[in-house]
Parts: structure tokens; sequence; C-alpha cells
């Protein structure tokens, strides 16, 4: 829904719950290594939901 309130030149990616082929790339690791599970996987939501917009432009896949 969100993709089409946006021109077509934007991407837009959600992630709704908790998607279970996120993950964190080694230099991001370091971020979340002393949180909470919860905060953990957060952050990992949001990092793959970013990582996948970004592919969506075609920028090769990038620690964030």
């Amino acid at each position: 829904m969100l993709a089409e309130l946006l021109p077509p030149h934007v991407v837009a990616v959600d992630i709704v719950g908790d998607d279970p082929d996120a993950y964190l790339l080694p230099a991001e690791q370091h971020m979340v290594a002393k949180a909470v599970e919860k905060r953990r996987r957060e952050v990992t939501n949001a990092r793959t939901a970013a990582r996948r917009a970004l592919a969506g432009l075609g920028i090769a896949e990038t620690a964030i």
C-alpha cells in the first residue's frame, strides 16, 4: 500500500512482524552485540528492509 503513495522512482519496503529471512551483515552485528533479543530483531528487520530498498534501486548489498 505504501508503494501506491510514492512516485515510481521511489522504492518502499516494509517488514510486518518478524521476518525469518532478515539478517545482519558482519559489519552491523557489533551494534546489537549487547542488546536484548527484541531490540536485536528490530534492528535486524530495519537493516534488512533498508538493504532490500537499496537493492530495488540497483545498489549492491552493503552494511548500513
